[in-house]
């Protein structure tokens, strides 16, 4: 409902579900800031005054959108966090250019392997890889790679020679030829 609909019906909707859950504000707000709704910012706002919480969900549904960068940069005005999530939704829409501010301004830093807090956030980076490598999204490559975040070099070439993509084979070959090991 915040996705698609503008801000009065979603006013008169919300009166009927007063008592949701945090996980499910936290969703609708995401929904509002991802929404192709000219009062998309106004319903973020209104929805935060309503006790919906920011969570880095919202980054993640405004990532694939033309206008991402406008978006992210409103959203981190208002101190919404943001998360690998939102590199995974840019990365999949190939929006390259939303690649890069996020990992420029650093609102994501995929700090190195050895540096990594969890198993968990290094295996989400190493899925943006895959993904990537096997789309044939090159450019998303070299931006993580640039940035530090750990590209298990077989792991994409895999997904690279799976789907015939040598443009990105010979590229993590060039890279990683005089390397041992991996990333």
């Amino acid at each position: 409902m915040a996705h698609g609909f503008d801000l009065p019906p979603l006013q008169r909707m919300w009166e009927r579900w007063r008592e949701l859950d945090d996980g499910t504000k936290r969703e609708s707000l995401a929904a509002a800031a991802g929404s192709p709704t000219p009062d998309w910012a106004a319903k973020v706002e209104w929805l935060e005054a309503q006790g919906c919480p920011r969570g880095a969900n919202a980054a993640a549904a405004v990532a694939s959108r033309p206008d991402a960068v406008t978006r992210l940069s409103w959203l981190r005005g208002r101190a919404c966090p943001v998360g690998a999530g939102a590199v995974m939704a840019a990365s999949n829409a190939v929006n390259v250019v939303v690649v890069h501010y996020l990992l420029a301004e650093t609102l994501v830093e995929p700090a190195g392997v050895a540096q990594m807090s969890s198993l968990d956030e290094y295996e989400h980076w190493t899925c943006i890889a895959h993904s990537a490598a096997s789309h044939g999204q090159l450019e998303v490559l070299q931006a993580l790679h640039a940035a530090d975040s750990p590209l298990i070099a077989r792991f994409c070439a895999s997904g690279a020679a799976r789907n015939g993509l040598l443009h990105v084979l010979a590229w993590l070959s060039e890279t990683y030829r005089n390397r041992q090991g991996e990333r």
